[in-house]
């Protein structure tokens, strides 16, 4: 990685230690020296010596030492120095303190992190927290790469580790284990209702409501094949099975049966004002009136066309084939327009990689460079805020913690990154990450869990 790469994440300025604090950490070597563990437990010590002095002395040092945690010590700080190649101490000097806090929380170090949190308080920093990584049941069924993933409840109060064949729980805010649940069937699907309710879809066709508060769960419908896709608003499920989508009401009534033939599971949508249905895959898009429960709207793959009609079709289909193109295109009402005209209309919108959830705002990444947009009248978003970031790659999610879109975080293989538009604030904790990452917000608050594939941890935006 080369130095420009490296730099991209760190932009915020650092004030350089007074000459007290430096008198400080002077008195600290003194004082540790007695005690007798290494005086690189201590972090203001720890970040001046880094100022003049190699990775490779500061190892060699500590290694020369006899007390027990100098080994502990050793190992830890050999690791995190491997990422922090290329590293500038004087002009990005937080860039340590934040790894290095990272570290003593995953190992519980509680005295590093509070002296961690001091300097950076101090200095007036925006930065990321770890607040726990979640704990798992090795003699079960652990993280399986098949697993369904992580969702929050709609308060914001739990989250859940959805297995095919078992399902953890967690507070979502403090990471504490609360409970589990093994299905009578392999979980296919599930999607958060209102409140702590939770829609669990099973391979034997059975749809189950997991209420958290009360650690309750009961089956409401069952249909004759497996429920491969939920899409749910409040008390309402939208359910699809073998070519077909259905609608179930809180009472476990079945009130719509939609056809739609797809030899994989559709993208499902259901819109906020339970009215219409959206069902698409890279081949057709179907939207259904739920309310005179009648096509609405309906395109298909064109075959031997007009190449300008092949064109538009595929546009179209490309931006309904997720689901966060499908918001858009139902919230710019789309579906009464001719297809030159939707055609026109997608151009001007850029394809959305957040969405607040009033599609109010739209958060879009192009060329490297990072847009806030805003709704003014009925079709058209303008930009509000621009971000250019070189040389940041592998970016392919982005998730809000905020309703507007005003505080955005994301994985990338350098880190995890963070942007607050309100106060033209940026933070990075440089942590590896694997392309399979996948970041979850916890509604109502400034928390996001963070799903590896193997592990899943908390963390949290803080201004400081």
């Amino acid at each position: 990685m080369s130095e420009t790469q490296q730099s991209t994440l760190w932009r915020i300025p650092f004030t350089p230690h007074a000459p007290k604090d430096q008198a400080f950490a002077a008195r600290i070597i003194k004082d540790t020296k007695s005690i007798g563990r290494h005086k690189y437990w201590e972090v203001e010590c720890l970040q001046e010596s880094l100022r003049t002095q190699s990775f490779s002395d500061i190892l060699k040092e500590i290694s020369q030492d006899t007390h027990p945690d100098s080994i502990i010590l050793h190992d830890a700080l050999k690791e995190d120095f491997a990422l922090l190649q290329n590293w500038d101490v004087e002009k990005e000097p937080q860039k340590m303190l934040v790894l290095w806090r990272d570290r003593a929380i995953t190992e519980n170090w509680n005295d590093v992190v509070e002296e961690v949190d001091s300097v950076l308080f101090d200095a007036r920093w925006s930065s990321l927290q770890r607040i726990c990584s979640l704990s798992k049941n090795e003699s079960d069924f652990g993280f399986d790469p098949n697993r369904i993933g992580l969702i929050t409840t709609s308060n914001g109060k739990y989250l859940l580790d959805i297995d095919t064949n078992l399902t953890r729980v967690w507070d979502a805010q403090t990471g504490n284990a609360m409970t589990s649940w093994e299905p009578p069937s392999p979980i296919r699907s599930a999607a958060a209702l209102f409140d702590d309710v939770v829609a669990i879809g099973l391979e034997d066709g059975s749809l189950y409501h997991w209420e958290l508060g009360e650690d309750t769960q009961y089956q409401v419908y069952k249909s004759e094949t497996g429920i491969a896709v939920i899409s749910a608003q409040e008390e309402t499920c939208a359910i699809f099975t073998v070519q077909e989508a259905q609608i179930i009401n809180d009472d476990g009534i079945c009130t719509h049966n939609i056809p739609f033939s797809s030899d994989d599971p559709p993208s499902l949508f259901l819109t906020p004002d339970k009215k219409r249905l959206i069902i698409s895959n890279p081949d057709q898009l179907l939207v259904w009136n739920l309310e005179s429960n009648t096509e609405l709207y309906s395109l298909t793959a064109p075959e031997d066309v007009d190449e300008d009609v092949e064109m538009m079709t595929t546009a179209i289909l490309d931006m309904a084939s997720q689901s966060k193109g499908q918001r858009l295109m139902d919230a710019v009402s789309i579906w009464d327009l001719s297809l030159e005209k939707q055609y026109q209309l997608l151009q001007t919108l850029s394809e959305p990689m957040v969405l607040s959830p009033d599609c109010e705002r739209m958060v879009s990444f192009e060329n490297g460079v990072l847009q806030l947009w805003e709704r003014r009248e009925g079709r058209h978003y303008v930009c509000i805020h621009n971000e250019k970031l070189a040389n940041i790659w592998g970016l392919n999610t982005i998730i809000s913690l905020a309703h507007d879109c005003s505080l955005l975080a994301a994985a990338v293989p350098d880190g995890l990154i963070a942007w607050d538009f309100n106060t033209n604030q940026f933070s990075s904790l440089p942590l590896p990450f694997t392309f399979t990452t996948t970041l979850h917000s916890i509604p109502n608050t400034r928390f996001l869990a963070v799903d590896t594939g193997q592990s899943v941890s908390l963390f949290r935006f803080a201004s400081l």
